[in-house]
């Protein structure tokens, strides 16, 4: 009989954890920290005043009378590649007393936390981030009783905040154009690298700009490719050789020119674009550096 009843009260148990989901996971560990509402789940890469929103509530098995506060960490999860690296440790940002929680409609501890991009990226002494980066936000919950519950396998306290650009207009800047050198001769042959005049087709990959061209027309006649970045109002670019090799060593290219080139960010006007570029940059091992060119493209 005794038998029977202890495998009667061990299927009641067993019902009684089922039942009770995840108050039963917060007995095992102390509390559990929920979102309840996500107002912004991203920044914009071009307005550091732009901000994560999240509003979250902390249950524990006394309806949030154990709650202390809550530590808020970050850190940063570099994606792109960028030429910079940046360490990826989490750092403590703030605390989140619980005199600052309300109570929210469940009955529970609530409290809505804000962080800018310039907040986060200062706090973590990051200067340089891009379009396809993230942040994390991670929380823990501190008990008076001394108990501290961060995320574990099966409950995430942690949240990624996406680092998104502006949308472009992919028909922005497409096309044919009359690619015209305006300034600038080469250190060698006096000679204007990206030639007199040159039509060249202009297509589009979210918001790079790119088409090939003859580098050296009538010399060399070297096959490059010319990539833009529209970022945030200016134009990024980058020139690399598609084949073969031009320089001294290694291979000459071009990059963004000083001041760097804007465009309309309105994508009504890309009649005529005017873009500067610093050529021999990389200079190909030739120790000659890099000049200033000034490319004029009239769409046709």
């Amino acid at each position: 009989m005794n038998h029977i009843n202890k495998i009667i009260s061990a299927l009641i148990l067993l019902l009684i954890v089922m039942g009770c989901g995840d108050d039963y996971h917060h007995i095992l560990r102390g509390a559990q920290l929920r979102s309840f509402e996500i107002e912004s789940d991203s920044f914009n890469v071009c307005d550091i005043s732009s901000f994560y929103s999240i509003t979250v509530e902390v249950e524990d098995y006394e309806n949030g009378k154990l709650l202390d506060n809550v530590t808020v960490f970050v850190s940063f999860i570099d994606i792109t590649d960028d030429g910079n690296s940046y360490p990826t440790a989490e750092e403590q940002y703030t605390v989140i007393e619980e005199s600052e929680f309300i109570e929210g409609p469940n009955g529970l501890p609530t409290t809505t936390f804000i962080i800018t991009l310039a907040e986060i990226s200062s706090a973590l002494n990051i200067a340089s981030y891009n379009e396809g980066d993230a942040f994390r936000i991670a929380f823990k919950i501190n008990l008076t009783d001394g108990r501290s519950i961060s995320s574990d396998e099966e409950f995430s306290f942690e949240y990624n905040a996406e680092i998104i650009g502006p949308s472009i207009d992919p028909d922005f800047f497409t096309g044919q154009y009359l690619m015209e050198q305006l300034s600038g001769l080469d250190p060698f042959f006096a000679a204007e690298t990206f030639g007199d005049t040159q039509i060249v087709n202009i297509t589009a990959d979210g918001n790079i700009r790119s088409f090939n061209f003859l580098y050296f027309p009538g010399i060399y006649d070297a096959d490059f490719n010319f990539s833009m970045n529209l970022s945030c109002g200016e134009i990024l670019v980058t020139g690399t050789i598609n084949s073969g090799g031009l320089g001294c060593g290694s291979n000459i290219g071009f990059s963004t020119g000083n001041p760097v080139s804007t465009y309309d960010q309105t994508f009504i006007d890309d009649d005529i674009i005017t873009v500067n570029v610093t050529d021999f940059s990389p200079d190909g091992s030739c120790d000659t550096g890099g000049y200033p060119v000034e490319l004029r493209f009239t769409k046709q």
